[in-house]
């Protein structure tokens, strides 16, 4: 099986996706991490087990300007998940590791198989709130990290069952 898992920031920046990595390169899954940077010691701790993609754009900090980070992540990962057949193979899928990650990569990603992980309710910003609800209905499988938020992501998106439950404990 091979998992592609796309973050739009640095890893260490969400530890529930460095226990996910560590958790299937335990159990034996081929993995693909594209994110924006990596630390040096996870690099160096990974590099050998799995295959790492640092995609590096400008980061506008300015708010209006952020659509232009937007575009040019969107840009670079569609030019490398449609590079390869990641996604399309019966044995892989692309795992979206936070709602940020989702909205780069845009409604483009309806075409592949996909998780979809989100780790906050979003409940005050309600862009993301608004935009997450495709990523929920068109994924294989969801993944939050608590059983009351599965409950609330259940409830606000009208999902059928209640997202898989991948708690933010660390991983040994």
């Amino acid at each position: 099986m091979l998992i592609t898992i796309i973050l739009k920031q640095k890893l260490e920046s969400l530890p529930p996706v460095i226990n996910l990595v560590d958790c299937l390169i335990d159990l034996g899954v081929s993995i693909n991490l594209v994110c924006t940077d990596i630390d040096g010691f996870n690099y160096d701790r990974y590099i050998k087990k799995i295959s790492i993609k640092i995609i590096k754009f400008n980061d506008y900090g300015f708010r209006p300007f952020k659509i232009f980070s937007l575009i040019s992540f969107r840009r670079e990962i569609h030019k490398y998940l449609e590079s390869s057949d990641l996604g399309f193979r019966d044995d892989s899928f692309v795992w979206l590791a936070s709602a940020e990650a989702s909205l780069g990569v845009g409604h483009k990603i309806s075409k592949y198989k996909f998780v979809f992980q989100c780790h906050e309710l979003y409940d005050k910003v309600i862009q993301y709130k608004i935009q997450n609800k495709f990523y929920f209905q068109n994924s294989i499988l969801n993944v939050c990290p608590e059983s009351n938020r599965a409950a609330i992501f259940r409830y606000w998106y009208n999902l059928t069952q209640n997202p898989f439950v991948l708690v933010n404990a660390p991983y040994f």
